[in-house]
Parts: structure tokens; C-alpha cells; sequence
């Protein structure tokens, strides 16, 4: 499987784009009869250790991906801190004005720039 990483010209639209991907992974997946077609291998599932970046993936995303050139130790500490999560990567990386302001617009369904200021009571659209 090739991984193919582009660099978005808007960074945090890319960053709504891993939250929205963090939040599907993160929904439970219902009860269904698929017994059935797992015996027959007739489907696959893709569960958490198969979507967590290992130290070696991160660096090749972060470094090469995104170009930051981190050092091994830090891509280490990313890498656990964030428990592999590619959306936890990028949150790591993110200065604190624009965490704070992903969390204060995240329960919006949709972003428009007057919701978005009326909730983090930033002004700079």
C-alpha cells in the first residue's frame, strides 16, 4: 500500500480534514452479522493498530510529508504522546492560538466565519 502526502495551501482547512477523519474512526462500529463474510474472507476490517503511525511512519510523515526535519527523539516523544494518531500529530505541531481555537469552533456543524467569531471571539476570519 503507498501512502501519498500532499501539503494542503490552506493548513487549517487539512486540519478540519483530520479532525473530520479522527472523528470517523473514533465512532463505534455497530453490531452486524458479518461472520458470515469474515469466514469467507470476504471482508476487512481495519481496526486501530492498523490506523496508528509507528515511530518509523511518523517520521516519514512528519520529516518527509511535511518537511519539518525533527530529530529522532522528538518524532519519539510525538509519536507517544499522540499515541500514533496522524490527527494527534498534526495537533502537536499547531501553535496554542490555533488549538484553543479548534476546540472552541468543534461543535459546530458547519464554519462560517460569523459563527466562528461569535464563539472564540476572534475577529481576524
Amino acid at each position: 500500500m503507498q501512502r501519498h502526502h500532499c501539503r494542503p495551501a490552506r493548513p487549517l482547512l487539512a486540519l478540519f480534514a483530520l479532525f473530520f477523519l479522527a472523528i470517523l474512526i473514533a465512532i463505534p462500529i455497530p453490531p452486524q452479522p458479518g461472520y458470515r463474510q469474515r469466514a469467507r474472507g470476504q471482508m476487512t476490517e481495519f481496526g486501530e493498530k492498523h490506523l496508528r503511525f509507528t515511530v518509523s511512519e511518523a517520521s516519514i510523515f512528519l520529516n518527509e510529508g511535511m518537511g519539518l526535519g525533527l530529530m529522532p527523539g522528538t518524532v519519539s516523544a510525538l509519536e507517544k504522546r499522540s499515541e500514533g494518531w496522524v490527527a494527534g500529530l498534526h495537533w502537536n505541531r499547531q501553535p496554542p492560538d490555533i488549538q484553543s481555537f479548534l476546540l472552541q469552533t468543534a461543535v459546530l456543524n458547519r464554519l462560517t466565519a460569523s459563527l466562528c467569531s461569535a464563539l472564540s471571539g476572534r475577529v481576524d476570519g
